[in-house]
């Protein structure tokens, strides 16, 4: 393995964790919230963040250079900020 390959495992390790770890931990919020919206944010979230996780075992992705970590947190951090604001 390269150095190159090394560098881009990293960063994508660090996009697919941030929206990872927000909806592993967030997902426990489903069960508690009252409205069907509500759930369905949580559940989205949840759904985003098992893609983004099976996209980052799939194949040779972890070592490919790529925008779609970045596109995952980006959509994760509209999904919440839409939630915040207008729910």
């Amino acid at each position: 393995m390269s150095v190159k390959e090394e560098i881009n495992r990293g960063i994508n390790l660090v996009g697919v964790s941030l929206v990872a770890l927000s909806g592993f931990a967030l997902f426990p919020e489903f069960f508690i919230q009252d409205g069907w919206l509500h759930k369905l944010g949580e559940a989205v979230l949840f759904i985003l963040s098992l893609t983004a996780v099976g996209w980052y075992l799939k194949g040779e992705n972890m070592y490919s250079r790529s925008v779609l970590p970045a596109i995952f947190v980006i959509i994760s951090l509209l999904l919440k900020l839409f939630a915040v604001i207008f729910l």
